[in-house]
């Protein structure tokens, strides 16, 4: 019998990680972002005033919100991706003033058209496994994956991985295109390279 492909070694591990990461229950899923932010803000120390992208969490997601706002708090901008099309890199708009978001044709939410495009210096990714060598398995799109060597041509970018300590796996199976990290955090640690 043939070994399983890299795509179907991808999809058992994504399957496995989803059907865990959606049975978190919300009063563990609020401590683990607090642990998050309280890991994240010890270890990183991001510098001033940085533009920084984020998400809104779907489907059991990592919470990034409290990360984020005490990130604002800090002085930095925070942006959202937007999905520009099926295959196409993600584009950065800042979040309004007065935080008003629309949902796209996936159920995701992003700034409006009217909000600022930015270049992102430091973006918090979700995921659904990584692995100590800060490889990490995405939900399948593989926006990240597009929109990363962009970036990176463009200027220094520092690309975070957010998620449950038990998402750890041994080794994320990975293919050339799949972009790997510059470090992941988790409620109880962070790993930078």
């Amino acid at each position: 019998m043939d070994a399983p492909s890299l795509s179907d070694q991808k999809q058992a591990l994504r399957d496995i990680l989803r059907t865990r990461r959606e049975a978190v229950g919300a009063t563990e899923a609020a401590e683990a972002a607090m642990g998050l932010r309280d890991q994240f803000l010890c270890v990183l120390r991001p510098q001033p005033f940085l533009c920084i992208s984020s998400y809104i969490p779907v489907r059991g997601e990592m919470d990034p919100r409290p990360l984020c706002a005490a990130l604002q708090k800090a002085g930095h901008r925070l942006s959202l991706p937007v999905m520009q099309g099926k295959g196409m890199p993600l584009l950065f708009r800042l979040v309004p003033p007065d935080e008003r978001l629309i949902q796209n044709a996936y159920g995701l939410w992003e700034p409006p058209d009217s909000a600022p495009c930015v270049d992102p210096d430091l973006l918090l990714v979700p995921l659904l496994a990584f692995d100590r060598a800060l490889n990490r398995l995405g939900s399948r799109g593989g926006y990240y994956d597009r929109t990363l060597p962009a970036l990176r041509a463009q200027k220094p970018v520092t690309a975070i991985g957010l998620a449950y300590s038990f998402q750890e796996v041994p080794s994320v199976p990975i293919a050339a295109h799949d972009q790997p990290l510059d470090g992941v955090v988790t409620e109880t640690e962070a790993i930078v390279s």
